[in-house]
């Protein structure tokens, strides 16, 4: 679950056209993107690590695994925080970025 809210805000912040500067003709990312996505991972991990040790990331996982050399359940791990991204950017991509028009090639410098 956090690693699906981690990865709706960063589509949201970032990759989301609608959240854009659109007086500028360079599109950048919202200004408040890193603020977002710092306290998306700061609520993640206070939340789910008395739980699970707040693993939003692969790395996360494998880093403390390695140095311990304890893969009890990794694979849980492993696959829920694969699971967990893939469903937050399928859950953006249907339900906000279905409604915009794409790029052109033309606009993209």
């Amino acid at each position: 679950m956090t690693t699906a809210f981690l990865v709706f805000v960063v589509f949201a912040t970032v990759v989301d056209k609608q959240s854009r500067h659109v007086d500028l003709k360079v599109t950048l990312p919202t200004p408040f993107a890193p603020l977002a996505i710092g306290l998306t991972c700061l609520v993640g991990a206070l939340a789910s690590g008395p739980f699970t040790g707040g693993a939003m990331n692969p790395a996360r996982v494998l880093g403390p695994a390695i140095w311990f050399w304890n893969f009890r359940n990794i694979w849980v791990y492993l696959l829920a925080t694969m699971i967990g991204g893939v469903s937050g950017a399928v859950i953006f991509d249907n339900l906000f970025l279905q409604h915009q028009p794409p790029e052109s090639d033309a606009a993209v410098v």
